[in-house]
């Protein structure tokens, strides 16, 4: 499943893109800034953010997890 598929607004959109956008570049920090496209953080941090925060016919404005609130070592892990 990936955010262009899912039953999102424009704006719920733009904000799913931007959190997956932050994730994937901790997950690619904490890797240690290897070379290449970064597509393969992209998908992992698109799959966590999917299972973390997408519910169907919800509104994100209910429903949002945004990447700062992630633990940076459990990527789907809510700060308390």
């Amino acid at each position: 499943m990936r955010l262009d598929t899912l039953d999102l607004t424009p704006r719920e959109l733009e904000i799913a893109r931007e959190e997956v956008r932050r994730l994937a570049y901790q997950q690619w920090r904490q890797a240690g800034c290897p070379p290449g496209d970064g597509a393969p953080f992209w998908l992992a941090a698109e799959r966590d953010w999917i299972g973390c925060c997408y519910t169907p016919h919800r509104s994100l404005e209910y429903n949002s997890c945004p990447a700062d609130r992630f633990r940076h070592d459990a990527p789907c892990s809510p700060v308390a």
